[in-house]
């Protein structure tokens, strides 16, 4: 008898140990909280942890682990570093993505892909559909800039010799032999397949997978239980349109926390109520630049010139400069030679114009323009100009031109 009862509970324990050792079973778990346990012990992910903490329950309605009749699901998640947060979002206001929760989970359905990638994927592919249903294209970057040149510069006009030579394929990542037909020719030609290889091979070159232009950290982090793998990027899927609507929107809403980073004013401060009719026009806004002008958090990204709120931009200018300039013709505006974006606090737009100072004559000034524009607090001044030949506008009034009618 107790040698029975001795077996039975050696037989007990064992099946406790085998029990206690097993993995934390699929259905205890969730696409969220599997990318949260990865990614919250790496110090520059901090702020997509927090952001897929705060939607949660969108995501998991989006990405289920199981579907209706029991299959599992598999996915793959692009994270943004915070540092990538940080130069697409202003520091000086709210948080757009803590203040429009739609923006957020938009934003973060865009990173994931219905299905898991992997690493030999991500070097093979040149395309993903993203879950939002959107086509990414997937580049490589050369570290020498040579090796991402095409062989010619131009395709459009025949060239008649005939030359063996060798080119590095950037989608490949190999050098490729090449019939060079003599004209156009760029960098990116070798007479032979050594020189391709000692200017662009694995030794000499270094390439970097990117998706929409962001890189992908090699790294590829699985998930356990295969509900998913996770790669690290250095941007975030969105625009500054978005950032900054979220913004408008939430200072409409909240129009007396204006002067306080979206949050209650501390008795001591005082907000200045803004109406919200009144704030949305900005054609009404002096042009004198405020007390502290935004810092800068991330480069220009060139756009259309041809964008409306480019154009708009640049007319406002020209007439802002017109009336500061005091003359008896008016500036009046050529041409939009080129045009830059920046997202701050509201946006810094960077324009190159053609501008004509006397309607009798062809001559014309070219400027270079900062306008600053902040739609939620109707702010929009000119920041800086410098124009050739340089234009006769009196320095005291440099930065204070008269508002747009």
């Amino acid at each position: 008898m107790k040698a029975n009862s001795m077996t039975f509970l050696l037989v007990l324990m064992a099946a406790f140990l085998l029990a206690s050792s097993k993995p934390t079973n699929i259905g205890e778990t969730d696409i969220v909280t599997e990318i949260v346990r990865a990614m919250e012990a790496r110090e520059e992910m901090w702020r997509v942890v927090s952001y897929l903490k705060a939607s949660r329950d969108g995501l998991l309605k989006e990405f289920p682990l199981f579907t209706a009749d029991g299959t599992q699901q598999s996915y793959t998640f692009f994270a943004p570093t915070s540092f990538a947060f940080t130069l697409q979002t202003p520091q000086d206001t709210v948080d757009p993505l803590f203040v429009d929760d739609d923006l957020r989970l938009r934003v973060l359905i865009r990173h994931f892909v219905r299905s898991p990638v992997s690493s030999n994927d991500l070097a093979k592919l040149d395309k993903l559909v993203m879950a939002d249903s959107n086509e990414v294209v997937l580049t490589y970057q050369n570290s020498n800039e040579v090796c991402s040149l095409p062989p010619v510069d131009r395709t459009d006009v025949a060239c008649e010799a005939y030359m063996p030579m060798w080119t590095f394929t950037s989608a490949t990542g190999k050098c490729e032999s090449y019939v060079y037909g003599g004209c156009f020719g760029t960098a990116n030609l070798f007479r032979t397949e050594e020189d391709c290889l000692s200017a662009c091979g694995p030794t000499a070159n270094t390439r970097t997978r990117l998706i929409k232009d962001a890189e992908i950290q090699p790294e590829a982090i699985h998930l356990p239980q295969d509900i998913g793998v996770v790669y690290i990027v250095g941007r975030v899927f969105m625009d500054g349109d978005e950032v900054s609507e979220a913004i408008s929107s939430h200072f409409k809403r909240n129009p007396n926390s204006v002067l306080c980073l979206g949050l209650p004013c501390s008795p001591g401060e005082s907000p200045t109520p803004v109406d919200d009719e009144v704030a949305l026009d900005i054609r009404n806004t002096p042009l004198a630049p405020p007390p502290d002008t935004p810092t800068p958090v991330g480069g220009f990204t060139t756009v259309s010139t041809n964008e409306p709120d480019v154009q708009e931009i640049a007319e406002f200018a020209t007439k802002a400069m017109s009336q500061g300039a005091n003359r008896e013709y008016p500036i009046t505006l050529v041409k939009i030679v080129k045009a830059e974006k920046q997202v701050v606090a509201g946006y810094n737009y960077l324009l190159v114009l053609e501008l004509k100072e006397n309607p009798v004559n062809d001559a014309v000034v070219v400027c270079d323009v900062t306008v600053f524009d902040q739609s939620w607090t109707s702010t929009r001044q000119i920041t800086s100009f410098q124009c050739d030949p340089s234009l006769s506008i009196a320095p005291e009034i440099q930065f204070e031109l008269a508002p747009l009618s």
